[in-house]
């Protein structure tokens, strides 16, 4: 990435502003109903869950729900698929997800009480499918209205059409209890999909949550515990269950488990198993992790993290190549930094790294979170919902938290950004307020409407909203030659910041000098007979238009608060050589 030189963005340009500051517009979103085409997707009677992925593979990501009465209750609910046309999410579960090879059944229009959901290729046909979780199965259901559900992906017929998902019952085993020997329904919070012994299909961890829709606190019926459990795919999509002959029982063991994951933490080659429980003896964080010299079996149990954390995901916040974990609690939410590995496999972790504010706070009691980078920058940003699943109330709201750099101890300065202290103004990001942000049960961050940008789409329990990812361009300040255009989109520049300068109307593969000033100084220049605004230059730089006329030069800026005035002169032959574009103002932030 270039960088504006730092003689422009200190010494000549100025000092920079103090460490917080409000209203650093680093990354924006408008509201976009029109974006949403289905009944109720989220409300008070509808608690959900998201995962997204390009499903029909004709380049645009779509949008599974899964969904089940709200507040730990046991009422199922029908799930959604929202396939994108056009940039719209469109209702069409009735036409691509109601296939099953049960009688009577449904797919997504049967109501399950389905807690989580993943969208991974099972069979490795490059169709991508979906696995469901079901949070509170009833033994006296039938097994397919009671268990996880494998979603096979149809693919196209042979006019390329594509078919849609089915359901296929047998793909996931009958669960027995483990004492005794029982079948016995699901009742699990969380689904992982990952390869545990490197054969290079997805196998699936489900984890327990002990807990009753009477009382989660104490327990559910022994005789009702599934514990966590792995299934091995054996290569044609099938699940065998391997609990009992590949984890220890402490392995096994979850209370109240609302995340889990699959993912290699110790760097070893092999994927470990990371699960949580937030009621129970040992409340916190355990890790499982892989034996590198038996793929598919676990060495050793390491508990990472005691206290009561509702959801967690993997995510590389410092950028050092090493998973880290945000983590929501009924504490502070915050990041656990992954950060060596030790002789014996086991990784040294941080504590709990609380996030920073401007004002306001961590509300308390968030859920499901995700690590993901809202800006572009290589920098992974963090969002956390709030509503707790199990607990009345929709007073907390969803926190977006900047990741605005890496500090002196390798560790990332991830702020809740914020227009002001005042609540009605924009939070998080640009454009939603709190009012917006209220009673959120998870976000899905992927790009709607075609653009090249990624979208939010927020479900809540007042309804669910697509928010479109608004590029900020930059102040044109006028001038230049017909048809010789400069236009700067991206985020304000500060340190970790970027955006790009693109100009249109140049000639092929022609030179094109880029001039940046301090500030606009109309000057005549006889040898093109025309004006240019960025004068006196300070940096004199020249680059080249491509086969198109055009030119798209990424700049990442340093430290501010101020701005830069920028142009270029494009050749154009005879009888000037060369012409001005217009000039356009780019913004420097302080840090």
């Amino acid at each position: 990435m270039r960088r504006l030189p730092a003689v422009l963005t200190s010494s000549i340009l100025g000092s920079t502003l103090a460490n917080a500051q409000f209203d650093e517009r680093w990354v924006e979103y408008e509201a976009s109903p029109g974006s949403l085409s289905a009944p109720v997707v989220s409300s008070s009677d509808l608690e959900t869950d998201l995962a997204w992925a390009d499903l029909d593979q004709d380049g645009r990501t779509d949008l599974v729900v899964v969904r089940v009465e709200p507040i730990m209750a046991e009422g199922p609910r029908t799930n959604l698929l929202l396939m994108n046309e056009g940039g719209v999410l469109v209702d069409r579960t009735a036409e691509y997800a109601t296939a099953s090879d049960v009688a009577l059944d449904l797919g997504f229009l049967s109501a399950t009480a389905d807690r989580d959901v993943v969208i991974v290729d099972v069979d490795n046909d490059g169709w991508l499918d979906v696995v469901t979780a079901v949070g509170f199965g009833v033994v006296t259901d039938p097994v397919h209205l009671s268990h996880p559900r494998v979603y096979r992906n149809l693919g196209e017929d042979g006019s390329g059409e594509w078919l849609g998902l089915r359901y296929e019952s047998a793909r996931f085993p009958t669960l027995i209890h483990g004492t005794t020997g029982l079948p016995v329904a699901a009742r699990f919070n969380a689904v992982a999909a990952g390869d545990v012994d490197g054969d290079g299909y997805a196998d699936l961890y489900f984890s327990d949550h002990d807990g009753t829709a009477d009382d989660v606190f104490t327990g559910e019926p022994s005789e009702l515990d599934t514990n966590d459990r792995l299934f091995l795919n054996d290569q044609t999509g099938f699940f065998v269950d391997i609990t009992a002959a590949t984890l220890t029982p402490m392995m096994a063991v979850s209370g109240y488990a609302n995340s889990s994951a699959i993912a290699d933490l110790n760097l070893d080659g092999q994927n470990d198993i990371l699960k949580h429980s937030s009621f129970a003896l040992g409340a916190g964080l355990a890790i499982a992790y892989g034996d590198p010299l038996s793929p598919g079996a676990f060495s050793a149990h390491h508990e990472i993290f005691f206290g009561t954390p509702y959801a967690f995901s993997p995510g590389d916040l410092n950028a050092d190549g090493r998973l880290d974990l945000v983590v929501s609690s009924n504490g502070l939410d915050g990041i656990i930094y992954n950060l060596s590995t030790g002789v014996d496999g086991v990784v040294d972790w941080t504590g709990v790294v609380p996030f920073d504010f401007l004002a306001g706070g961590d509300d308390g009691f968030g859920s499901n979170n995700l690590a993901h980078d809202l800006d572009g920058d290589n920098l992974e940003d963090v969002l956390v919902a709030d509503v707790d699943p199990q607990l009345e109330g929709y007073n907390r709201r969803l926190h977006i938290y900047h990741n605005r750099g890496i500090d002196g101890s390798n560790q990332a300065e991830l702020r809740e950004e914020r227009e002001s202290a005042d609540d009605d103004d924009w939070i998080g990001v640009v454009g939603p307020s709190e009012a917006d942000l209220m009673a959120t049960h998870d976000v899905a961050v992927f790009d709607v409407d075609g653009d090249g940008l990624e979208d939010l789409v927020i479900s809540r329990q007042s309804g669910t909203l697509v928010w479109l990812r608004v590029e900020h361009c930059q102040a044109d300040l006028g001038g230049g030659a017909a048809g010789y255009d400069l236009e700067v989109c991206g985020n304000k520049l500060g340190a970790g910041h970027e955006a790009e300068l693109r100009v249109t109307g140049g000639l092929p593969n022609a030179p094109a000098i880029l001039l940046v000033s301090a500030s606009v100084n109309p000057v005549f220049v006889p040898e093109i007979q025309d004006t240019v605004l960025a004068f006196p230059p300070l940096l004199i730089q020249t680059l080249t238009t491509d086969a198109s006329g055009e030119l798209a030069f990424p700049i990442a800026g340093g430290s501010g608060p101020l701005s830069v005035v920028a142009q270029f002169l494009v050749a154009n032959g005879l009888p000037t050589l060369a012409a001005p574009t217009n000039a356009v103002e780019i913004e420097l932030l302080g840090m």
